[in-house]
């Protein structure tokens, strides 16, 4: 499924950025800050907005939507170079196609809301998961900025980073005796 997120949205994202928004690859892929500050803000953003989201769903309300997720890792038990794999896929894959492909058309706000509507964050009966959603609609609108200001390796990064540190918490970190 990751190999499918990676090559299948990634390559329809590249498509996308070169057939319908007559972009150049080459001058989609360089364009923005340095490589490297790409790398840094995209670290920063995605290590700080997961802190974030950790600090929300550790609070007593998320305790059922947590378990959740707590099961469904439990259930993968992925390892953690597994864990660094599907975040890299998923990094890759989603933000080529988000916010290369999709973001020119719809604009940044209304992609991060589709995003996170086909992530299943945004439900008419749960409360707590639309909470959630609504935080990651932030999150992802974050992605969308770093990705028209910063360059596509900040997106990818920050997604990256968000997502292997979402897997360690939710499968180690909720066991630690240091966090609630």
């Amino acid at each position: 499924m990751s190999l499918l997120t990676l090559v299948g949205m990634g390559g329809i994202g590249l498509l996308l950025v070169v057939f319908a928004h007559r972009a150049a690859l080459p001058e989609f892929i360089a364009s923005g800050l340095a490589i490297k500050l790409q790398l840094l803000n995209g670290t920063s953003f995605g290590i700080a907005t997961a802190i974030l989201a950790i600090a929300l769903i550790r609070t007593e309300w998320f305790k059922e939507s947590k378990s959740f997720f707590q099961q469904f890792i439990t259930d993968l038990n992925p390892s953690f170079p597994e864990m660094v794999f599907y975040s890299f896929c998923a990094g890759v894959g989603e933000e080529l196609l988000f916010r290369g492909g999709i973001q020119p058309w719809l604009g940044i706000w209304y992609t991060a809301i589709i995003f996170i509507a086909l992530h299943g964050y945004l439900s008419i009966t749960d409360v707590t998961t639309t909470i959630y959603g609504l935080l990651m609609v932030l999150v992802s609108a974050g992605f969308g900025y770093l990705m028209v200001n910063v360059g596509i390796f900040s997106a990818i990064t920050a997604h990256f980073w968000f997502d292997v540190m979402m897997f360690a918490y939710i499968k180690w970190g909720h066991k630690s005796r240091f966090v609630a």
